[in-house]
């Protein structure tokens, strides 16, 4: 057997020294965008952010009607660090308006990395958010929802909230299985949401009932299946109806098959609304579906 030459042996320490290097300083670099459409002067004010090399200007301030700033942020994934493989985040809140309420990226590792911008308090500005890259700005829709991808590119879009309008959240424990849902029917909605999707933790988006008419009713009716499409499902409805000069809202969870995903609780802006508890405070303005354990197996 030849010994290895110090030549050779040389070269390898090189080569691995380098590799050490390149993933003790790993970093990514985006590109963010935002973008005003609303009728008022805006501006963005950065409150908080974890392992990040660079979170960006302290604040924007964007013209109204269609108006945008572009700059970059670097997040910081140090190998052996307190970063190493943790969740990176930068937090955004309105300062003009003042009420306009806050928001928040997260790339976090859950077997592998993902991306998703969330709302941390709703307020008077609506939020639209695309990731992409620069060739491909708005590859997928990632405001409420996980997206993965090599993206580094982010358009942040925002106007004027529908004052009517509900955010909807679907929830469940992380380590649970994916949950497909999809919509069966819709009635009476001027809102009803993304059509279908799979969530593993959360997802959201906005939703909205019909005209406030004595007598109206607004429906939307979901298939929720576990572990993906074509998995045992149950059927999960929102309900509300106009009665009295209000809105009267619940969710209703129908018979399912075994092993399907099953709701635990209903929030309504922190009040119980699943069948047969009403929420009868107007439009709720956030509402959040809790699944728990799946159905039992016969």
């Amino acid at each position: 057997m030849k010994t290895p030459s110090n030549r050779l042996i040389t070269t390898l320490m090189i080569l691995l020294t380098t590799a050490y290097v390149d993933v003790a300083h790993a970093s990514k670099t985006y590109t963010v965008v935002f973008e005003n459409l609303s009728l008022q002067e805006a501006t963005i004010v950065k409150k908080t952010s974890n392992c990040m090399i660079n979170d960006g200007p302290a604040s924007v301030t964007l013209e109204p009607r269609i108006t945008s700033q572009e700059y970059t942020i670097e997040d910081k994934d140090t190998f052996g660090g307190s970063c190493w493989s943790a969740d990176k985040t930068v937090t955004w809140g309105f300062s003009d308006p003042s009420n306009g309420g806050s928001f928040y990226f997260d790339h976090e590792k859950s077997g592998s990395w993902r991306t998703g911008f969330w709302p941390e308090q709703s307020g008077s500005m609506s939020e639209t958010v695309w990731c992409g890259t620069k060739s491909n700005p708005k590859a997928a829709q990632c405001f409420g929802r996980w997206v993965s991808g090599d993206f580094d590119y982010f358009t942040i879009s925002f106007t004027a909230a529908d004052p009517s309008a509900t955010e909807m959240r679907f929830e469940q424990s992380g380590d649970a299985d994916p949950i497909y849902y999809s919509t069966q029917k819709v009635i009476c909605m001027n809102k009803s949401g993304i059509a279908s999707d799979t969530f593993t933790d959360k997802i959201e988006f906005p939703i909205e009932n019909c005209a406030p008419v004595e007598g109206n009713e607004s429906k939307i009716e979901w298939k929720m299946q576990a572990g993906g499409q074509g998995g045992p499902g149950i059927s999960v409805a929102y309900y509300s109806k106009y009665a009295g000069g209000v809105w009267h809202t619940q969710i209703r969870q129908g018979s399912g098959d075994s092993g399907a995903p099953s709701v635990m609780d209903v929030s309504c802006d922190g009040k119980k609304c699943l069948a047969p508890d009403y929420y009868s405070g107007g439009t709720p303005k956030k509402m959040t579906v809790f699944f728990g354990a799946p159905l039992p197996r016969h």
